[in-house]
């Protein structure tokens, strides 16, 4: 073989090995990214309690590992034991309520009858004592009277139908729909969720740090006193 053409199959294996290896570095670098300047980052969680209270007793210490929904700290539970009795004798209340507005609405509805009752009896009078004028064998005055008798009798049908109406306003719906209970009961979920709320968990799994509580302590609602370092990290590189 010539040298010229030696040379010139080296050439041309080097053209295939810089192809080759600009190919693979191309490649690794898409698929396998190499850097120097890499760190692994960990969210950092901050931990405060959803409702204000005196702390009561603290679960766990800084630097400390602990599991997703673990238990870390618990406020006094008394005030908010008390607002859950509260709410629940409320909501007896309101049952009590609705069973006070069925028997108005069932008193209004019997006068109601009680009154129409009255208003034929007094209309028949009222046309009696008519006839009876227009002969002279009663007076105008007692026809008057007889007439005044008869509206007021009208008059009373009327407010005794507008306190069925009233009492009905008031009671609302029956059952699982009525509006007093419905409210009480709405309240009681809140103080029952209120009283949940004294158990502070950890959202994540990790480790305590910048731990700022000790039994004794006022956690307010909202303020952070402590993290917790997500165990699984993040690289940036």
């Amino acid at each position: 073989m010539a040298p010229d053409q030696v040379f010139k199959r080296w050439v041309h294996i080097a053209l295939a090995v810089f192809a080759l290896s600009f190919a693979y570095f191309l490649v690794a670098d898409l698929w396998m990214p190499v850097s120097t300047q890499s760190r692994v980052l960990h969210p950092v969680v901050n931990i405060s309690s959803k409702v204000s209270g005196q702390v009561q007793t603290v679960y766990v210490k800084n630097n400390q590992n602990v599991e997703a929904e673990q238990v870390l700290f618990s406020l006094d539970k008394r005030p908010y034991e008390i607002a859950v009795d509260k709410a629940k004798l409320a909501v007896e209340s309101a049952s009590q309520t609705n069973l006070q507005l069925d028997a108005s609405i069932a008193a209004a509805k019997a006068q109601v009858l009680a009154s129409k009752a009255d208003v034929d009896e007094l209309k028949l009078e009222v046309e009696r004592v008519e006839s009876l004028i227009k002969s002279n064998t009663v007076s105008r005055q007692l026809y008057d009277q007889t007439k005044a008798n008869y509206r007021a009798a009208q008059a009373q049908v009327e407010a005794a139908q507008a306190d069925v109406v009233k009492y009905q306003a008031q009671r609302g719906k029956d059952g699982a729909n009525n509006l007093l209970l419905r409210q009480a009961q709405n309240a009681l979920q809140d103080a029952q969720l209120q009283l949940d709320y004294t158990d502070v968990s950890s959202q994540v799994k990790g480790q305590v740090t910048n731990l700022q509580l000790q039994p004794g302590n006022y956690a307010q609602a909202g303020s952070a006193v402590a993290a917790v370092v997500v165990e699984k990290g993040d690289i940036v590189a």
